[in-house]
């Protein structure tokens, strides 16, 4: 995945969401890409994770990111989904965290229409809705203008044309 990505090397700063991070593999193969292709810039790296069986891997990777790389990092023990008012300020919102490059990892799951995370989005929430979705609604709002957004193609095609709908 760290390959989709087209950085802009001449930035002085890149800032990362990876908003699923699990044990930050993938984070830390985008990281180390960037310092191969000879970024120097800083690099700020937010994690949000809440599985707590992998948090001292995730730490442990962070950390080795640090001192190997030179990042900075915050990790997120919450929802991703529930971290941020979605309805009342829509999805391009002014005033959110924005990101120059998203992983785009989430879990495919099924979520009931009762779940707090349909809850949360509910204008985007049709039919069974899944959290994979929900993670590419949420990142596209949390995306720099002109910046990237990577992850395996959304294939429902009810998500497919609510896309569509905010994208054009």
């Amino acid at each position: 995945m760290a390959k989709m990505f087209v950085p802009d090397l001449s930035k002085h700063e890149i800032r990362i969401l990876d908003a699923g991070a699990g044990t930050g593999i993938l984070v830390s193969a985008l990281v180390g890409r960037l310092r191969r292709d000879g970024y120097t810039g800083k690099i700020s790296v937010t994690c949000y994770e809440n599985d707590m069986k992998v948090m001292d891997i995730l730490v442990s990777n962070l950390e080795r990111l640090k001192s190997d790389a030179g990042i900075q990092y915050t990790i997120r023990c919450e929802s991703y989904i529930l971290s941020q008012e979605f309805e009342s300020k829509g999805l391009f919102a002014n005033g959110v965290d924005t990101y120059d490059m998203i992983i785009g990892n989430p879990p495919y799951l099924k979520i009931s229409k009762d779940a707090p995370e349909a809850k949360a989005m509910p204008s985007v929430c049709h039919g069974a809705p899944n959290l994979y979705f929900l993670f590419f609604a949420m990142g596209i709002r949390n995306l720099a203008d002109g910046q990237e957004l990577i992850g395996q193609e959304l294939t429902e095609q009810n998500c497919n044309k609510i896309v569509d709908k905010w994208i054009r």
